[in-house]
């Protein structure tokens, strides 16, 4: 029942997020990756449960912040430029436009976390998630403070409609997983729980 909740949700959700900007979705990002971590407690409960040193954190953190910050250019080696991402990028020959390769969502994505994820590994798959305008139903492994973080960070950044993040106990855990990948367009497995 929950997952059918969920599910429907994610379907009017996707209906919207086709029509969302690339630099409203550069925006999301930049804000959630200022977010992200920022919270002493946050950084403190990922080191307990993870047990990842604090300079770990700091250097994935920084990567996050320069992955964001070099958005357009990772666009461009993606997608041959911005203005792709939003136009689709032409196919010519000889000067003369045959087709034209366009990015299409692909719709409801599910992603399951595993435990031993690094936080900033976490960051970058829900980001690109994010950023491919598919919505995402998120399971995380139980006490995973980094992904609760990332959903903070994206309720502040009014994203909502982006990502649903669901928990379900490990007694009922495989069959509500596999019934959620066999409902979902695409998905994304990093198992170790």
């Amino acid at each position: 029942s929950e997952l059918r909740t969920s599910r429907r949700y994610a379907q009017k959700s996707q209906d919207k997020l086709h029509k969302v900007s690339y630099k409203k979705r550069k925006e999301i990002l930049t804000s959630l990756a200022k977010s992200y971590l920022s919270d002493q407690q946050i950084v403190e409960a990922v080191i307990k449960i993870k047990g990842t040193p604090i300079k770990d954190i700091k250097k994935g953190v920084a990567k996050i912040n320069e992955w964001v910050l070099n958005l357009d250019r990772f666009i461009e080696v993606v997608l041959g430029s911005v203005d792709n991402f939003e136009d689709g990028q032409k196919i010519s020959i000889d000067g003369k436009e045959i087709a034209r390769k366009v990015y299409k969502p692909g719709g409801v994505s599910a992603i399951i976390l595993s435990r031993n994820m690094e936080a900033y590994e976490q960051f970058y798959v829900l980001a690109q998630g994010i950023l491919s305008c598919n919505h995402l139903i998120v399971r995380a492994s139980t006490g995973d403070v980094a992904t609760y973080d990332f959903f903070r960070a994206l309720d502040r950044a009014n994203a909502k409609d982006f990502a649903q993040l669901i928990y379900f106990s490990s007694e009922k855990g495989f069959d509500l997983v596999r019934s959620l990948l066999e409902q979902t367009k695409q998905s994304i497995v990093f198992a170790s729980d």
